[in-house]
């Protein structure tokens, strides 16, 4: 199954602007010679397919029993799919490990959101 959803421009360098998202998957990252970022993701916040509900396993007391990969079509065109690495059975859950890099966004969104919160009530 493909992991599907809009392609995104320099989410990395955005991360915490108007293109924050909680349903990114990294399809290719490139460093520019002045130390400049560029990338392209996948976002599946407004559309996708199934896979976009993939949780991350921490929390659940289940390991992490698919993983992200990109992998390329016949024709040349880059994808990323979802691919089992420990059987899952039938009505279970599907998880993945998000990754450190994820979190610290998260937590980096969160006290951002917080710190503007405070300055408007004030």
């Amino acid at each position: 199954m493909d992991y599907t959803g809009r392609v995104v421009r320099d989410s990395i360098n955005d991360s915490l602007g108007s293109q924050y998202s909680r349903y990114l998957v990294p399809l290719i990252t490139h460093r520019k010679t002045k130390g400049e970022v560029f990338s392209l993701d996948v976002d599946a916040a407004e559309m996708g397919n199934e896979s976009r509900f993939i949780n991350d396993y921490r929390g659940t007391g289940s390991p992490a029993n698919v993983v992200f990969e990109r992998y390329f079509e016949p024709g040349g065109e880059m994808r990323v799919g979802v691919r089992t690495q420990l059987p899952v059975r039938k009505g279970h859950e599907l998880l993945a490990d998000y990754g450190e890099d994820y979190w610290r966004q998260v937590a980096a969104k969160k006290c951002a959101g917080t710190k503007l919160k405070r300055r408007a009530t004030k």
